[in-house]
């Protein structure tokens, strides 16, 4: 399965009241000045796919500021194996003010779509999930700090599981062959496995 995004076109998003990014599918370096929204950019991606922004926030504020009332939307248009794909969220946005309080509430409505059909979050997920694309497999491979969000030994081997699970016929002693540590490498070629080791100090590092 090969996605390609190829443009990110972005309206009343964060700061950027209308935008249309276009990319080649490659591998792409947006420059700019500060503020200029690179950031926003990649906050858009993330938003859509993964209900998150470039700081792992999860469902972030994306409307503009002191906008009272407005519709945010986010379209990439994909690539799919080469067929086109173009996936959208649109939110609504819209404050009420208590006469006596004088207190504002803010409600939000999302709703997605693919090749302009409408889905709700759960089915939206199921669907990009029918057509090969793993979103947390996407979260994981598109944003470095999602490898550090998770430092726990149950994070670390979900890491672990994922990526080796995206290739094949590669063991511990092939990645010990790569690495500059005499005892480890004599250890896992031995035939001890990484979690083995693991326990191995920690059991050391107690007594």
């Amino acid at each position: 399965m090969k996605l390609q995004i190829k443009s990110i076109e972005l309206k009343n998003f964060k700061g950027i009241q209308h935008k249309k990014v276009e990319l080649d599918g490659t591998n792409v370096k947006i420059c700019g000045v500060n503020g200029s929204g690179k950031t926003t950019v990649f906050d858009a991606v993330m938003y859509v796919f993964c209900n998150c922004n470039s700081r792992m926030v999860s469902n972030p504020p994306v409307t503009p500021v002191e906008v009272p009332e407005c519709q945010t939307s986010v379209e990439i248009e994909c690539l799919l194996d080469d067929k086109l794909l173009k996936v959208a969220r649109n939110q609504k946005y819209k404050e009420k003010k208590d006469p006596d309080s004088g207190k504002i509430t803010a409600t939000t409505t999302s709703n997605y779509s693919i090749n302009d059909v409408e889905y709700n979050q759960t089915n939206f997920i199921k669907e990009l999930t029918n057509r090969g694309i793993d979103l947390e497999n996407f979260l994981y491979l598109s944003h470095p700090d999602a490898f550090t969000a998770d430092v726990s030994a149950k994070g670390r081997e979900k890491i672990r599981a994922i990526l080796f699970g995206m290739i094949e016929n590669i063991f511990d002693a092939d990645i010990a062959n790569q690495i500059e540590v005499p005892e480890l490498k004599v250890l896992l070629e031995q035939g001890y496995s990484i979690q083995e080791i693991d326990s191995m100090s920690k059991s050391g590092l107690r007594k």
